[in-house]
């Protein structure tokens, strides 16, 4: 889905893309690689401070999705593929979750 996305212009790439993007005040969701740097996010400056963000994948496979080399940081710049991502990814977490309890309720029945 993003490799579309980025092809339909819809998200952008990158420390500085992602940057310039936010002090327009176009990104909706930012998309960070799980093996991000911890000075990934200051490094957007002030702006990206309060917008909603997502860890997805490695820089690695986060890249193969956009098809790039390895991208740490994406900017979701349509509002509706935004909100579409933010509600894949907590349905996502829920999933996870409940797998998690249901394995630990049946460690304790057996």
């Amino acid at each position: 889905m993003l490799g579309i996305a980025r092809r339909a212009g819809l998200i952008v790439l990158g420390t500085r893309a992602v940057r310039g993007a936010l002090r327009k005040g176009r990104v909706h969701l930012l998309i960070l690689a799980k093996d991000a740097s911890g000075n990934a996010l200051p490094r957007l400056g002030e702006e990206g401070k309060n917008i909603p963000r997502i860890r997805l994948g490695t820089r690695e496979i986060l890249g193969k999705a956009v098809g790039k080399g390895e991208v740490v940081v994406v900017g979701v710049i349509d509002g509706d593929l935004a909100t579409k991502l933010s509600l894949d990814n907590e349905a996502q977490i829920k999933y996870h979750e409940n797998l998690s309890v249901g394995r630990d309720s049946k460690r304790q029945v057996t």
